[in-house]
């Protein structure tokens, strides 16, 4: 049986047989000697609304991840230059000695020289009470009686604090006031009696006698 001969297309390639005088495949005519003219190539059909679609969208999801690996690596290089910097900074410094704090010590104040006191006077309403004079007398039942002290040299001594105390604390009570320059006497006794009042100053003490008698 002969075998039928095939002959290549020269527009696509394609092989067919000898017998058919185009190309199944793009349609190209052939002549006999191997010489035939080109047919018009068949219009392409559009590419289907779906397909552009997917391939526009897998298109999109390719640029997407070129991005994300993109700055997958912008961020990467940045955190090997942060620990980089991170691990010199950790690097501790070499301490620096604190010098000790100097302390001066404080000047001693000078202390305020103790004033002399050369004698202290008690009075009553601006009367001076004298020992010798018999003191001063109260009755049993009396009001408080104010009485005041002195101390001199006056001029240096005018703000000079006082300490009053009776001899017994049963038959009177002394109230000193708040600058202690003056006190209120009170009798407690029901009885008569006799007491000594004395008031002091840097270390001079003066006393007065009391008496006190009953009605």
């Amino acid at each position: 049986m002969a075998r039928i001969p095939k002959v290549r297309c020269r527009g696509c390639g394609c092989e067919f047989s000898a017998l058919r005088a185009d190309c199944p495949q793009c349609g190209l005519r052939r002549t006999i000697g191997d010489t035939a003219s080109k047919a018009p190539a068949p219009a392409r059909r559009p590419m289907p609304k779906a397909q552009t679609d997917r391939a526009q969208r897998r298109s999109n999801w390719q640029l997407v991840i070129g991005l994300l690996l993109i700055a997958a690596a912008v961020l990467a290089v940045v955190l090997m230059l942060f620990s980089g910097r991170s691990g010199q900074a950790g690097i501790p410094a070499k301490a620096t000695p604190t010098p000790s704090p100097t302390y001066e010590p404080r000047p001693t104040p000078t202390p305020s020289p103790t004033p002399t006191v050369e004698n202290i006077k008690i009075f009553f309403l601006n009367n001076e009470i004298l020992p010798d004079a018999g003191g001063f007398t109260m009755y049993v039942g009396d009001p408080p009686l104010t009485i005041s002290a002195r101390a001199y040299p006056n001029d240096k001594l005018s703000d000079a604090r006082f300490s009053w105390r009776v001899s017994d604390d049963t038959k009177a009570k002394l109230t000193p006031s708040e600058d202690t320059q003056s006190c209120e006497v009170q009798v407690l006794a029901s009885a008569g009696g006799y007491i000594n009042l004395t008031v002091e100053c840097f270390g001079v003490t003066y006393s007065v006698p009391l008496y006190i008698w009953e009605r």
